[in-house]
């Protein structure tokens, strides 16, 4: 039997809620594992964005109890040789997912304490399907891991996993470059720019700043709350990440600015 905190398994994946993926998904789990503890971490992952699973993966996967088995299926290369893994994190938990850049943020937040790739047939469904790897193999691997198997008999190990090619954020010139990672359902936009950084370029709160991405610039008050602002002003704030974001008060930002994942950003103080 499994300890209690290992029985949860949480799903991220981009199915979305009204096919019969998830609930095919959730009865592999519960026929090996029914003491399993099924959690919906996020189904609604934009399909085949990698980055914005790795990003909501990364931003809440620490608040979740030691020993957690997240089951994370965002696979646009379903079928090839990439491999297919579980990583054991410092912090305990365990994350069943292709090796496809899906565990970046995890990895760079909770640390790595082990990886192994997924080989053994043991503990895959008897008959595998080229497109649906999340039910025919991580999914059995997250049930039998959820009622307590090692790790090693999973497969071999591996000594460190595919990570996505995010530029880091830098001081230049007296100005901080960036890029915009993510966008939540508010529209707020979301950069991979710490406060450390802004402070080091002079950047600070309570003043008003440039902000620059193609193809728009605008002048914003670098605040500490949204409403720090007229309703529809823009802003830009640390958020709740530790990152800085782009918002409108009571509007959408990345609408307003055409913006999305990947775009640059460049941060200065008004002269």
């Amino acid at each position: 039997m499994a300890e209690k905190s290992r029985l949860i398994v949480a799903i991220l994946t981009d199915f979305g809620q009204q096919s019969w993926y998830v609930p095919a998904i959730k009865g592999v789990l519960l026929t090996i594992c029914p003491d399993a503890r099924i959690v919906d971490l996020s189904l609604q992952v934009p399909r085949q964005d990698v980055l914005a699973g790795a990003f909501i993966l990364g931003f809440s996967s620490v608040y979740y109890p030691r020993g957690t088995v997240f089951l994370c299926i965002v696979d646009p290369s379903v079928g090839t040789d990439r491999n297919l893994i579980i990583m054991e994190s410092d912090e305990r938990h365990y994350f069943v997912a292709p090796d496809n850049g899906l565990l970046t943020f995890v990895a760079k937040r909770e640390g790595i304490r082990k990886i192994v790739k997924i080989t053994n047939r043991k503990y895959m469904l008897r008959e595998i399907s080229r497109t649906f790897h999340g039910r025919d193999i991580l999914a059995p691997a997250a049930a039998y891991l959820t009622r307590g198997e090692p790790l090693e008999k999973f497969g071999p190990k591996v000594k460190k996993i595919v990570r996505l090619d995010i530029e880091e954020p830098r001081v230049e010139n007296g100005t901080v470059r960036g890029k915009i990672i993510f966008v939540d359902d508010f529209g707020n936009m979301i950069t991979n720019i710490g406060e450390a950084i802004l402070k080091k370029a002079d950047i600070k709160s309570g003043t008003e700043i440039s902000v620059m991405f193609t193809p728009f610039s605008e002048m914003m008050l670098f605040c500490q709350t949204y409403d720090d602002v007229k309703a529809d002003k823009p802003l830009g704030l640390i958020g709740s990440t530790g990152f800085f974001e782009i918002s409108v008060n009571h509007g959408d930002a990345a609408k307003r600015y055409h913006a999305y994942p990947g775009s640059d950003v460049i941060i200065a103080v008004k002269v």
